[in-house]
């Protein structure tokens, strides 16, 4: 999840608190975490629903993106 300025990576099977990286779009991820977010995660049927951490919404972004990857295909 991005909103232009900040990345945090999380995963269905590990939410809870992850590392977050201050970034600009297009550029590549540091190798060191800024901090940390709160991540919550729920799986309600087929479907998930993921909180966005207040820390994203800091600065009225216009845009928030999230990326996912199906672990769960076979």
């Amino acid at each position: 999840m991005s909103n232009g300025y900040i990345r945090v990576n999380t995963s269905s099977s590990s939410p809870g608190t992850m590392p977050y990286w201050r970034i600009r779009k297009n550029e590549q991820q540091p190798n060191q975490a800024e901090g940390t977010l709160e991540i919550v995660t729920r799986r309600i049927g087929e479907w998930f629903e993921i909180d966005t951490p207040q820390k994203m919404m800091d600065g009225n972004p216009t845009e928030i993106d999230f990326d996912w990857i199906n672990e769960f295909r076979g």
